[in-house]
């Protein structure tokens, strides 16, 4: 897919899990009930009846805490709840344990030798303060992947921890305790295909990590494996198993009933759990800033997954710590978009410079141009106000038509105002650079010419390591084989290459190729930045500049043993060379040739008689 397909793929991502939370806001706010006495997850205030599932499927035995609103319907510890006597929609909705505000769910108590029918109504819940610091933790993380989708898609690592922070929210906002329709079949077969990007989600981090630190150990490609296999069999479990609560089929559930902490530690946890160990694995095998770039995004994505794989089992044995549990859970929703934004803006993971020299762009010159409009109407007002309305109306339309005539050339000047004042070191480092470009035609010396290029490099792109790789002739570019996948890429497509994505040795941020006459003479290595920036597209078309302008001038300079499939083409060049000696030497040569052939014909001088 190319840069503008992904950034239009991730945004129309971003404002469908926007639309998804608003609606889950409305639901929340005025939608959204429980049965009195059994709230789901563990709740505080709100849940008293625990229900322990038996040897026999969808009979569940219930424990009921004296005085509770449970105890109050008429139900009574030891009871057993049969579930096959209910309705396919009631069955989901039980299992979920979240209600549309209004439905009934007509209830078959087994008690001793008799059975009893108890008709419960849904009541509205009052979402506690825990649960909108989730949602709004849900919103802030779709912001900040629209963001860096906007800003950078680009970048393989961009676009993967974009699509990561959008597709666990869009999966878990389909689950039941966050989406809630007239219609529980529409929410059962949502609930079902939820896992498929929830999961998707949780195993990216393993894809996030694996970008960093490159080739991977056989370690870390274990353990991302796990990953993808844990949240492939997770997703699949959950269609399974609400598609058997659907049907009332227990093979569909079996062996798991959907109660037990091993099973949602099996389904929930260890998918969490194999990204979390990928993620540590990456982290102890980077270094310097690499090691930065990783972290910092990891870390508040780890609050996440670690409360997958901790809180999950307490969560269903409906007590006091699960309560507590899942409060930090919802907390946790919040934190990792706050760590991430402080990672964005504190240790500029991103170049959002760009971004903000738009917006100050924009808000000047609509101040500018509205307290034109005001301040003149205001003033024409005051000149004419004793003019008709039709003269007043053709004065305003005639300002406002000046004004949008205006508006271009207001842009363009405050654009380059501000351009100036925030950018002014950058547009110098890239003048520079640029300026390096234009002179290397001019060095008359190799190894002068690679050192300035270092230099330069080195002093205005802020690289922490430059490294150039030149043809040897025999096979190798530095210490690195033609055939290693990235000098292979560079040499088909002679295009700038982001050495993340691909298992090169060449270690180092982006490699630009260096070619001359149609071919790979080198390949220009950069490493991080030290401020922990990405290269800005301005700055990457410099240097690229530079690298083919450096690679022709190598080219000249540097005589190179000719390849076995060059050895026509050095001939022909040694015979044009000759050719173009003999041309150059040929009015020499033919006014040598006069010059004898006049002596040899000139007459004699006359012999003296003696």
């Amino acid at each position: 897919m190319t840069t503008t397909a992904w950034r239009r793929l991730l945004l129309a991502l971003c404002a469908f899990g926007l639309l998804q939370s608003g609606f889950e806001t409305w639901t929340e706010l005025s939608r959204m009930a429980f049965i009195p006495g059994f709230a789901a997850g563990g709740y505080a205030g709100y849940g008293s009846a625990d229900e322990r599932p038996t040897k026999t499927p969808f009979i569940d035995r219930l424990t009921i805490a004296p005085g509770s609103e449970a105890y109050r319907e008429g139900l009574r510890t030891g009871d057993l709840l049969d579930l096959r006597a209910l309705s396919p929609s009631e069955r989901y909705r039980w299992r979920a344990q979240w209600w549309w505000i209004g439905e009934r769910a007509d209830l078959t108590i087994l008690r001793g030798n008799g059975t009893l029918h108890l008709p419960l109504q849904a009541k509205h819940y009052p979402a506690t303060t825990d649960m909108w610091i989730s949602l709004a933790g849900g919103y802030w993380m779709l912001l900040f992947a629209g963001l860096i989708s906007w800003l950078r898609p680009e970048r393989r690592e961009t676009r993967v921890l974009a699509l990561l922070l959008i597709l666990l929210e869009i999966g878990q906002n389909f689950q039941p305790q966050n989406w809630i329709t007239p219609w529980p079949a529409l929410d059962a077969a949502l609930a079902a295909l939820s896992g498929i990007p929830y999961y998707a989600g949780i195993a990216l981090l393993a894809t996030y990590a694996m970008l960093f630190a490159l080739p991977a150990s056989p370690l870390r490609k274990l353990l991302a494996g796990a990953s993808y296999v844990s949240a492939a069999i997770a997703a699949l479990y959950g269609l399974v198993a609400c598609a058997g609560t659907w049907t009332a089929r227990a093979e569909l559930t079996m062996p798991f009933t959907g109660y037990g902490p091993i099973t949602h530690f099996l389904t929930i946890g260890v998918p969490a759990l194999f990204p979390l160990l990928c993620l540590v694995a990456s982290i102890a095998s980077t270094r310097g800033v690499e090691r930065t770039r990783i972290s910092w995004p990891g870390i508040p994505l780890a609050l996440i997954y670690c409360c997958n794989v901790a809180a999950v089992p307490p969560i269903n044995l409906s007590n006091d710590t699960a309560r507590e549990l899942v409060s930090a859970w919802n907390v946790s929703a919040f934190l990792a978009p706050l760590g991430l934004t402080y990672a964005l803006l504190n240790h500029r993971l991103l170049d959002i410079g760009f971004a903000i020299n738009r917006a100050a762009v924009f808000t000047t010159v609509s101040l500018i141009v509205v307290g034109i409009f005001v301040l003149v109407e205001w003033a024409l007002a005051q000149w004419f106000s004793a003019a008709s309305h039709a003269t007043n109306l053709a004065i305003s339309a005639a300002l406002a038509l000046t004004l949008g005539l205006s508006v271009r050339t207001i842009h363009s000047r405050v654009d380059r105002v501000l351009d100036t004042l925030f950018f002014r070191k950058r547009h110098e480092d890239e003048q520079a650079i640029r300026t390096l470009a234009r002179e290397v035609a001019y060095v008359t010396d190799a190894g002068v010419l690679l050192a300035r290029v270092k230099a330069v490099l080195e002093d205005h792109a802020d690289a922490t390591g430059v490294e150039i790789l030149l043809d040897d002739g025999a096979g190798l570019y530095g210490d690195v084989g033609e055939n290693d996948p990235a000098i292979v890429r560079l040499r088909a497509t002679h295009t700038i290459l982001d050495l993340h994505g691909v298992e090169t040795t060449i270690r180092g941020e982006f490699a630009y190729p260096m070619v001359a006459r149609g071919r790979l003479v080198g390949v220009l290595v950069l490493g991080l930045k030290r401020s922990g920036e990405t290269y800005a597209p301005d700055e990457s078309d410099a240097i690229a500049q530079l690298a083919h302008d450096a690679a022709v001038a190598l080219d000249v300079l540097i005589t190179k043993k000719p390849a076995s499939g060059d050895g026509m083409l050095e001939e022909i060049l040694l015979s044009t060379r000759a050719m173009y000696s003999a041309i150059q030497n040929l009015p020499a040569a033919i006014a040598e040739a006069n010059r004898a052939a006049v002596g040899e014909t000139s007459p004699r001088p006359p012999q003296q008689i003696s």
